[in-house]
């Protein structure tokens, strides 16, 4: 089922890039046909000037999607903006790189002369598309709520996803919250349960008092764990009742330390 809801945004991404590139397609189609007019003062061939804009934009329209998919998982990741930039940069590189080799091939154009000839446009298309993510298809933030508030309005229990179906599950209820993309996984003893949410918002929601964040991607109740192993390293290892492992970082040792008693009978560290 997650593998249909993840994909769910990558269809409304294909749907996008096909009415907005089709719109400029066919806007480009009009002006290459205007141009052999009142320019070449030539006749129409419309299958020419369709040549023209696949030849022009058609990689460009292919790479949208996968573009719009990277950054947005890059959002939901909450890495940083340098990262989205040089995904943006990627999808330059391999189409001013298919541009050359045509112009080499079949134009016999030099290196130089293509790319400044085609450098602009495609750079301009670059920020068109990297505004338009921006203004119109980032996800809003859901975290600039008072976390007090949020804490207030978070009830006892949560509805998740099971399969097909929703449950209600209570806080006391569960061992351990792990990130997966958009979603997080919610551990509570054999099963697993499924909701649209980043860790970072989630924890929020949580009571301080019966959680610890032990890794970027790992929340888990304190209750529930059974052994702390550490490395040298100073990352390592949470061992919940039950037997579910998890990795336990070296950022987030300390937090987990200050936030449980370690000379509890019920925990074993090593």
């Amino acid at each position: 089922m997650r593998a249909v809801l993840d994909f769910l945004p990558f269809i409304r991404e294909i749907r996008i890039t096909l009415f907005g590139w089709s719109l400029f397609l066919t806007a480009s189609i009009f002006y290459c046909s205007a141009y052999q007019i009142f320019i070449e003062h030539g006749s129409i061939s419309p299958s020419g000037s369709v040549h023209w804009a696949l030849r022009e934009w058609g990689l460009w329209m292919a790479l949208t999607p996968c573009l719009l998919a990277a950054l947005r998982k890059l959002n939901a990741r909450q890495i940083n903006l340098l990262y989205s930039a040089f995904a943006g940069l990627a999808a330059l590189l391999i189409v001013i790189s298919y541009r050359v080799a045509w112009s080499a091939s079949y134009e016999s154009q030099g290196l130089v002369e293509s790319i400044v000839a085609h450098l602009p446009a495609y750079f301009s298309a670059l920020l068109f598309i990297l505004f338009g993510w921006w203004v119109f298809l980032k996800p809003k933030a859901q975290n600039q709520a008072d976390p007090e508030e949020l804490a207030n309005s978070f009830s006892d229990k949560i509805l998740v996803s099971n399969g097909k179906d929703e449950s209600l599950i209570e806080l006391k209820d569960i061992d351990a919250v792990s990130a997966s993309g958009n979603y997080v996984d919610i551990f509570s003893g054999t099963k697993q349960y499924l909701l649209r949410s980043t860790l970072k918002t989630f924890e929020q929601q949580l009571p301080e008092d019966q959680f610890v964040r032990i890794h970027r991607s790992h929340i888990v109740a304190l209750n529930r764990i059974e052994r702390i192993v550490t490395k040298e390293s100073g990352a390592g290892e949470v061992e919940l009742q039950g037997g579910r492992i998890l990795s336990l970082s070296k950022r987030y040792r300390q937090a987990l330390k200050s936030k449980y008693k370690l000379n509890s009978a019920s925990v074993t560290v090593y």
